[in-house]
């Protein structure tokens, strides 16, 4: 499809164009519902992953630098330690965690995000001052294909597939998320994992 519509491209005239650039941002769109299906049906298959050491201070600051360039317009804040804060797990499903949880908190926030990094136990939260989430929907949110009728929903799209796949990372790594009020008046995800052992054992010599 996507090679169709670059051949019609070439004689198309300024309407026909504007048909068919609505037709590539389809074709985009369904891209990203199968890569988000398929990526929610294996984490539905595979079996926890094998505990490796994972810095998930350093982790972040990398996701960080690869995505926070469209979103400049948005103050970003960085609350970690000093030092690595280690946890076990698989680090490509937990780099799609934080993708997922801090791009969601920089599409909904009106000026402001926050992520910070505790130990003992390692804890991630990423706040945002956005439109927030009514507390009777805040455990529906992690519910496969649930979208919530508000503005901060509309504005964004989605398939609500995201925050169903961030659970089950979540959940293979002994982790539990979970979504209350921002300090900073919108939505704070919280993720506390519950065993960080195998990492302790494998910190970096100084």
């Amino acid at each position: 499809m996507k090679f169709r519509v670059e051949i019609l491209k070439d004689n198309a005239n300024s309407t026909d164009l504007e048909k068919l650039k609505k037709l590539n941002n389809d074709i985009k769109e369904l891209d990203v519902l199968v890569e988000e299906l398929l990526v929610f049906q294996m984490l539905d298959s595979v079996s926890a992953p094998e505990p490796q050491p994972i810095d998930m201070a350093a982790l972040i600051h990398t996701m960080v630098a690869e995505i926070y360039e469209p979103y400049q317009t948005i103050q970003l804040e960085l609350d970690f330690p000093e030092h690595p804060v280690w946890v076990q797990g698989d680090a490509n499903q937990l780099r799609r965690m934080l993708q997922n949880l801090i791009i969601n908190a920089f599409k909904h926030a009106h000026g402001k995000v926050r992520v910070s990094l505790e130990q003992s136990p390692v804890t991630l939260q990423i706040s945002d001052d956005g439109e927030g989430i009514p507390e009777d929907q805040r455990q529906r949110i992690f519910t496969p294909f649930v979208r919530l009728d508000s503005s901060r929903n509309r504005q964004t799209g989605g398939f609500g597939l995201g925050l169903a796949i961030i659970q089950r990372i979540a959940r293979l790594h002994h982790a539990h998320i979970s979504v209350t009020e921002s300090a900073l008046g919108g939505a704070n995800f919280k993720v506390v994992f519950q065993s960080s052992k195998v990492a302790r054992s494998k910190r970096r010599s100084p």
